[in-house]
């Protein structure tokens, strides 16, 4: 997407997907992340209101989740978004997304 200009004050995504399948989730936290200041925000289950329901699509044979929220069922499944100002920042968010026993990958949008 670099052959056309992006908006002014445009801010980019980036998903955090899993890199093992059937691993456990035990935390996310995304307070790190967040202190550095380059980071707008995540976006998780936890953001989630109340009531909402975590489906990314929906067929003729069920649902699937957005993000994962216990269980990675599969590699490269979506745990969250990072949304930052700048692209190059997601490479930051790597360094301060913790989770416990578990590895990342970013797959940018």
């Amino acid at each position: 997407m670099d052959d056309f200009p992006f908006p002014k004050d445009c801010l980019y995504g980036a998903f955090i997907c899993s890199r093992k399948p059937l691993a456990r989730i035990k935390s996310l936290d995304i307070r790190p992340a967040l202190a550095s200041q380059k980071i707008i925000t995540v976006i998780s289950t936890n953001a989630i209101p109340k009531g909402g329901t975590n489906i990314g699509s929906a067929s003729i044979f069920g649902s699937e989740p957005l993000f994962a929220d216990s269980l990675a069922e599969c590699a490269g499944q979506p745990l969250g978004m990072g949304v930052c100002p700048l692209p190059l920042q997601f490479l930051e968010l790597y360094f301060y997304i913790i989770l416990d026993n578990f590895s990342l990958v970013f797959c940018f949008v």
